[in-house]
């Protein structure tokens, strides 16, 4: 049988071990929080990547008929000049223009290209365009119909396909109506616009 005193004691002795538990715990919890998982941390950096990109920039400039100061434009502003004009010709009669373009502006070496970008009128199958690079020794590269010409591909000063910084080239159009012209070319007119291409090589 049980006394009260007895039931009095068990009743007592209740919240001591339950505040004696949850102080366990606590203290359980510090030592892991302060002590148990306490480490040092180191680490390094590298700063300062980068990535940027290029330029291909160049300068055209054109000689009227081969005379004068000429007429500078480049292919990011300006109006191209006129290489060549000709007003009653005969046959045998010809003209000639230079351009010379200058690859420059631009950080990245390249490669360079000489097309007829178009042409119009019935004179222009008749007429023969002969296009020279003139370095120290002067290089024929087109000599045929002006109407038929394709894309020609242009050497750097020293003879390379790839053109570095500031490198530069002078280049003389010759276009002539041969002595054997037919008389169905009287009268008649050709006009032609050519597009200088830039790459980077």
């Amino acid at each position: 049988m049980n006394r009260p005193e007895d039931q009095r004691k068990r009743r007592d002795r209740r919240p001591l071990g339950l505040i004696a538990l949850i102080g366990g715990t606590i203290a359980a919890a510090c030592l892991i929080g302060f002590g148990g998982l306490a480490a040092w941390t180191v680490t390094t950096q590298n700063a300062g990547n980068a990535f940027a990109a290029g330029s291909v920039h160049h300068t055209n400039l054109a000689k009227l008929n081969g005379a004068g100061v000429g007429t500078s434009c480049t292919d990011q502003a300006g109006v191209c000049g006129v290489i060549f004009t000709l007003a009653n010709a005969k046959p045998g009669s010809s003209v000639s223009g230079t351009v010379q373009i200058t690859n420059n502006a631009g950080s990245l070496p390249s490669t360079f290209s000489l097309s007829l970008s178009s042409s119009s009128g019935a004179l222009c199958a008749s007429l023969n365009a002969s296009i020279t690079d003139n370095e120290t020794t002067p290089q024929n590269f087109y000599n045929g119909s002006l109407s038929a010409m394709g894309a020609q591909s242009l050497k750097s000063s020293a003879g390379n396909v790839s053109w570095p910084a500031s490198d530069s080239g002078t280049y003389t159009f010759t276009i002539t109506l041969p002595a054997s012209s037919a008389n169905t070319d009287m009268g008649q007119s050709c006009t032609a616009a050519y597009t200088w291409t830039q790459t980077n090589s």
